[in-house]
């Protein structure tokens, strides 16, 4: 997004879904490249004096998902936003039996070579699935979910989940998304979802360390 509005290119998304064309793909490469980089180098950090002192985390990414054009729907030609195809999950299994993080990130390959723009809740979703994850946590930049009285959720069955999502009631267009790719991932397997707001101070580890967390389990 930063990318586009530096350019001065207006982002089009059609029922909640970014149509890539040529300039949107240039940005969303230089955005997940510079970012990946930024990720790898806070895992390299070892100095003695700091949290990470002899940790020697590897990062491993690459080709791990590949992808087919979202192709036109309602008249409307997605080009380069790409949908999952397949998932090299023998790939990755065998780096994390290395001990590395596998990085995965919103890119995705076709078998001619080209690259595609994909929903990242998609990715997330899809790997916990085909992985056999216990456990799937969304950040989430904005409140989280919450009630009518605008508390946090603390908990919700999928079926809970999946009935909100059909009910009139008005939500956070992000915490929405993400209530639906935590459905989907509770239906094909996933034991245990997280949505949690990332601005909290410590939300990760207040979320999986106390009682109560700061999300939404």
């Amino acid at each position: 997004e930063h990318q586009l509005k530096h350019r001065s290119v207006k982002s089009e998304y059609v029922n909640g879904i970014r149509v890539t064309d040529a300039v949107a793909m240039e940005c969303t490469r230089d955005a997940v490249g510079s970012i990946r980089v930024q990720i790898e180098a806070l895992f390299s950090v070892g100095i003695s004096n700091s949290q990470m002192a002899g940790a020697g985390i590897h990062v491993a990414s690459g080709t791990y998902i590949s992808s087919c054009p979202d192709g036109l729907h309602e008249g409307v030609d997605f080009a380069y936003t790409g949908r999952i195809r397949k998932l090299d999950s023998e790939a990755i299994f065998r780096n994390l039996d290395a001990r590395s993080i596998v990085m995965l990130s919103p890119l995705a390959y076709s078998i001619t070579g080209e690259v595609f723009n994909v929903n990242s809740e998609q990715v997330a979703t899809y790997t916990a699935s085909a992985i056999n994850a216990d456990k799937l946590i969304f950040l989430l930049d904005g409140k989280g979910l919450r009630s009518a009285r605008r508390q946090i959720i603390r908990q919700l069955t999928g079926q809970a989940a999946a009935e909100i999502l059909k009910s009139r009631r008005k939500l956070d267009p992000e915490a929405a998304v993400h209530l639906e790719s935590a459905v989907e991932a509770s239906q094909k397997g996933v034991e245990r979802v997280h949505l949690v707001p990332q601005w909290t101070t410590g939300a990760l580890l207040q979320e999986l360390y106390t009682t109560d967390g700061v999300g939404t389990l």
